[in-house]
């Protein structure tokens, strides 16, 4: 019977092989599939991997994915991120102030609402699996007016669960970005844990630039063209 093939690189090394080894499939050799280890302590397998315990690296050179990567801890997807765009941003004022903000003659376009004291709301479902954990919100935003200072993004943020009651303050989230210039893109991070997050698993989400208070300096409007939200 023939040997099944052994990968380039790996030949002339010695060889462990489980369940007819790597690439018998294609050499022939029953059963398909398996696990091949050489001396060297290299493995290469055509079939899938399941790590109960802890994987370590001594570098992520070292570590390669050609498929999707999911990262999960106790259960939970950490990989889950969620984009919500201008249109799928409600102000609380109207939602006529969406605008389609041109940033190059004819060729390049951003949605966008305008961000004022009043507020924009988003609401969206977190993942089944959420664990409570702290989030990350993303905002992206630009400017077509204006010339210097910094933005105050205020945001109240709850995570709510079925038959709990929603008539809470709830958290806040605060951060501050500095403009860069007119029809830039400025992408500002900030983390945190929403109210509720142990229990909720619909999260709400109630977001304004305060522009009359005192970290706020900027003298132009915001434009917000959407945010993101991600574990931290």
């Amino acid at each position: 019977m023939a040997l099944p093939s052994i990968p380039s690189g790996y030949v002339g090394r010695e060889y462990l092989r489980v369940g007819g080894g790597y690439g018998s499939a294609a050499a022939g050799v029953s059963p398909a599939g398996g696990l091949d280890v050489d001396s060297a302590g290299h493995l290469a397998t055509d079939g899938d991997v399941t790590i109960a315990g802890k994987l370590s690296a001594t570098s992520m050179d070292n570590v390669q994915f050609t498929g999707q990567l999911r990262a999960s801890v106790g259960g939970v997807d950490k990989t889950w991120s969620r984009w919500i765009g201008a249109t799928d941003i409600y102000d609380r004022n109207s939602p006529a102030t969406l605008q389609l903000v041109e940033m190059y003659g004819g060729r390049v376009y951003a949605a966008a609402v305008t961000a004022n004291a009043t507020g924009q709301v988003v609401n969206l479902a977190l993942p089944e699996d959420y664990d409570g954990s702290a989030l990350k919100i993303t905002y992206y935003w630009t400017a077509t007016t204006g010339s210097s200072g910094d933005i105050f993004w205020h945001t109240y943020w709850n995570a709510f669960g079925d038959g709990q009651s929603m008539n809470v303050e709830g958290a806040q989230n605060n951060s501050v970005d500095t403009f860069l210039g007119q029809k830039y893109l400025h992408v500002l991070s900030n983390t945190g844990t929403p109210y509720g997050a142990a229990t909720g698993h619909t999260l709400t989400l109630f977001i304004r630039r305060l522009e009359a208070y005192v970290l706020d300096t900027f003298d132009g409007t915001v434009l917000l063209i959407g945010i993101r939200l991600s574990y931290a």
